[in-house]
């Protein structure tokens, strides 16, 4: 026997001795799982709602532990003042009967400050007035402000130890707080100011400039800056890591609070400078839809606005007070990936967050990654966080962001969802649009789930579009016979081509072999029809006061040929054909064969989520009816948002309009898309040929090698 087999002899017996001791030992008990620890929720607030009626609110202010609102009556406007926790209110202004109020504010010490006008004629300049008076109504100064104040009136007044500040006539005007008598005047592009608790005084300045490549769109950059008193400028430009809304004074470590897009309200540190979060609306389980204006008390309380969503009245008041013990409650926390927080995501979110019994969503927001010199930064951050394996369990796709699904699907970074809804005893795949279903699905596996969706379509009068189908040459032939109309409205060559590419651009770009299509017989032929119609037009001599009466004349007179329109409900077809003021006819988009489908929510799991079944909980609750209840305005997957606006249709709309509408929901699909950087490359390539310099085989081979190469770096 050799050693090799000696001591593998001996390791067997071992092992057989190990066994057999193990099973007359006696057993351990055998440990139940234990509970998921109870991890902190950071950032959140408790709303307690202020016994306030603000009838006819227009605005308000926190200032010296006081709460002022103004209130407007059948008989008078005033200016109330009363506790943070909304009792002892008191009037502390009566607006005079012959002028009107504007703005106002107060400071620390029960002064309140007011811009009124005066205008005693139509026919006569009104006349502007900045006032400053005790909480008592006692009048300390009057000044006349109207040589600052631009056509469109004041904006935004602010207070602080040292001055008064509004919007004037050329940027930002300052008056002294203690005389009433002109500081000074800041020259800029104001959007919006603050005074801050460190006595600061920062702006956001906005300059738009027109793109080079497309006249018809502009970049808005927006610079944050502090002011120099002593120049009378703005200098030290501020980073803020969040898209700044609202902005007001501080309180505590914090010299300024801005609101982001929706999400919460992060703190500007008066030693640092550098910004971080202090409230989060989600964490909080606050309907940030409805809260609007907010202002800062010294306490680190916050008095909020709320909002009624569909007028945008303010229905009340209420105090956010932090509640530094919240914790998760033993909820799984699963996150979500997005670059662009849509407000269906929003709401799906918040209303998950409070009824789901086990599971808790956190928002990534990568649009904090992307910035003016990088507006890809937040998808550049996804696609490394999917390569590292670190992103979200749920990602939320934004058409246009630089995400590109169909390449994750590729790199089979996307979980098929098909075999979670098939197992999912809630959802009925006969109560979902099946063709919605198919538009996020790829070789038989659905990865993008769109719990709303938009269908789109051309529509022209029946008269002169009596099909839905046309070809390029059919189309050609339609505007020889109609010389003197427009295809759609002012709409150019190089708008025609680029919606082309869009609706089209599945045909064109094939993110699962990386390879593009430019070069096609197709895509030569559309640029060949794109000459068809007008290159540019005279926009000088386009009088802007007739624009729009000049479009709906148009569409019903025959000389608007098409335009496109969103088919979201029951009651479409009535809309269309007042449009056009006779039958219409539901188009598919040129060479296409079909409707379009688009979504500005779809949703995916991550396929290296550690969570996908409380994932796909989450996914789940956007395929219920209910969902369609907290988005009313929207078309859903589930089919109850469609057959529920049915009923709500007035008595004239006939069955034959309802079929019309039900054709275009039950049959868009999928296959359009937006690639800012593949549009560029479109836009700049169609210069030349259509200033002649090129054959459209020559600009087609261009696009095609450029698209090519840009698609190839995403492997």
């Amino acid at each position: 026997m050799t050693n090799t087999l000696k001591r593998l002899v001996c390791t067997v017996l071992t092992l057989a001795t190990l066994i057999s001791l193990a099973a007359c030992a006696p057993k351990a008990p055998v440990e139940e799982p234990s509970a998921a620890p109870d991890l902190p929720l950071e950032h959140v607030y408790v709303m307690t709602d202020l016994p306030i009626n603000p009838v006819g609110n227009t605005s308000f202010t926190v200032a010296g532990e006081r709460l002022y609102y103004d209130v407007t009556s059948e008989t008078e406007t005033a200016v109330f003042s009363s506790s943070l926790e909304g009792n002892d209110a008191k009037v502390a202004w009566t607006k005079p009967e012959d002028v009107g109020m504007v703005l106002f504010t107060a400071d620390d010490y029960g002064n309140f400050y007011v811009i009124t006008v005066f205008a005693p004629a139509p026919d006569v300049a009104p006349t502007y007035t900045l006032s400053k008076f005790t909480i008592d109504g006692k009048e300390l100064f009057s000044a006349d402000i109207t040589a600052e104040v631009s056509p469109n009136g004041p904006g935004l007044l602010a207070a602080d130890d040292y001055g008064v500040y509004f919007f004037s006539q050329t940027g930002l005007a300052a008056y002294d707080a203690a005389t009433g008598e002109k500081a000074f005047a800041l020259i800029d592009h104001i959007s919006m100011f603050a005074a801050g608790a460190d006595g600061r005084l920062i702006y956001c300045t906005s300059v738009s400039t027109q793109d080079p490549l497309n006249p018809n769109y502009y970049s808005v950059k927006e610079t944050m800056k502090t002011v120099d008193f002593a120049a009378k400028t703005g200098v030290n430009e501020i980073a803020l890591s969040g898209a700044y809304g609202e902005m007001i004074r501080g309180s505590g470590d914090y010299a300024f609070y801005y609101r982001t897009s929706g999400d919460g309200i992060l703190g500007v540190s008066a030693k640092t400078g550098a910004d971080t979060e202090v409230v989060n609306f989600l964490n909080s389980d606050l309907d940030f839809a409805s809260l609007g204006a907010f202002a800062a008390a010294r306490d680190g309380t916050f008095i909020i606005a709320r909002i009624d969503y569909e007028t945008g009245a303010v229905v009340g008041f209420s105090r956010l007070t932090h509640n530094p013990d919240a914790t998760l409650g033993g909820k799984t926390l699963i996150t979500l990936g997005t670059q662009w927080l849509d407000g269906t995501v929003k709401s799906a979110v918040l209303a998950f967050n409070r009824t789901s019994p086990d599971t808790r969503i956190s928002i990534t927001d990568y649009s904090l990654y992307s910035t003016a010199s990088n507006p890809f930064g937040g998808s550049e951050r996804m696609n490394m966080d999917l390569l590292a394996g670190t992103a979200p369990d749920i990602l939320s796709f934004v058409v246009g962001s630089g995400t590109q699904p169909e390449s994750y699907i590729t790199k089979g970074m996307l979980e098929d969802l098909n075999p979670y809804l098939d197992a999912d005893a809630s959802v009925d795949r006969a109560d979902l649009f099946e063709n919605v279903l198919e538009a996020g699905s790829r070789d038989g596996k659905l990865y993008r789930l769109m719990p709303v969706f938009t269908p789109a379509s051309l529509v022209g009068k029946a008269s002169t579009f009596p099909k839905t189908d046309y070809t390029l040459d059919e189309l050609a032939e339609i505007l020889a016979a109609h010389p003197d109309s427009h295809y759609m409205f002012y709409t150019t060559a190089q708008d025609w081509i680029n919606m082309y590419a869009r609706t089209l651009m599945s045909e064109f770009v094939d993110l699962a072999t990386f390879t593009a299509h430019y070069d096609s017989p197709k895509f030569i032929a559309a640029l060949e029809f794109s000459k068809k119609i007008p290159i540019e037009y005279d926009w000088a001599n386009i009088d802007p006061a007739t624009y729009v009466t000049d479009m709906q004349e148009g569409y019903k007179n025959g000389k608007i040929l098409l335009t496109t329109t969103a088919v979201i409900s029951p009651d479409a077809v009535l809309y269309n054909e007042q449009t056009f003021g006779e039958a219409i006819t539901y188009i598919h988009y040129p060479d296409s064969g079909k409707y379009m489908l688009s979504s500005s929510c779809e949703l995916a799991i991550n396929s290296a989520s550690k969570n996908k079944d409380a994932a796909w909980k989450f996914l789940s609750s956007t395929l219920q009816p209910a969902f369609a209840l907290i988005n009313p305005n929207t078309l859903t997957i589930n089919r109850a948002s469609f057959e529920n606006g049915i009923a709500l249709l007035p008595s004239d709309v006939t069955e034959a309009e309802i079929a019309q509408a039900r054709s275009v929901v039950e049959t868009a699909t999928g296959g359009g898309g937006f690639d800012m950087t593949v549009q560029n490359i479109i836009i700049e390539e169609c210069g030349a040929f259509y200033a002649g310099v090129k054959t459209a085989e020559e600009t087609a081979k261009v696009i095609q090698s450029r698209v090519s190469l840009y698609i190839n770096e995403k492997k």
